[in-house]
C-alpha cells in the first residue's frame, strides 16, 4: 500500500506544472478541436435544420461516446504538447530549472 502514496506523490509533483488556469484554457480549445465541433454541428444543423450538419454531428456523436473510444487518449497528451510549446517559459522540468527555447 505504501508504494501506492509514493506513485501518489510522484504523480502530483509530475503534474504541478501543468494544475494552471492556462492549461484549463489550452484543454478547452484542444478539446473544441477534437470533439466540440460534433456538439457544435448537432446544435446548429438541429436549430437551422441544415440537414448534412446534423448527420455529421450525430455520428461523430455516437463514434466519439461509444465506449470502446476514448477520446481523452487524444485530448489530454495533445492539451499537454500544446500548453509546453505556448507556454513553454513557464513549464519546470524536475530540476525546477526553466526550459528557454
Amino acid at each position: 500500500m505504501e508504494w501506492i502514496k509514493i506513485r501518489w506523490q510522484q504523480f502530483k509533483i509530475k503534474a504541478k506544472p501543468y494544475m494552471t488556469p492556462k492549461m484549463l484554457l489550452v484543454f478547452g480549445v484542444v478539446w473544441l478541436l477534437t470533439t466540440g465541433w460534433a456538439h457544435v454541428f448537432l446544435i446548429v444543423g438541429t436549430f437551422y435544420n441544415i440537414g448534412w450538419m446534423y448527420k455529421i454531428g450525430i455520428g461523430a456523436e455516437v463514434f466519439f461516446f461509444n465506449p470502446f473510444v476514448n477520446e481523452k487518449l487524444i485530448t489530454i497528451p495533445f492539451s499537454i504538447w500544446l500548453y509546453k510549446k505556448t507556454f513553454k517559459e513557464e513549464v519546470k522540468t524536475n530540476d525546477k530549472k526553466k526550459i528557454s527555447e
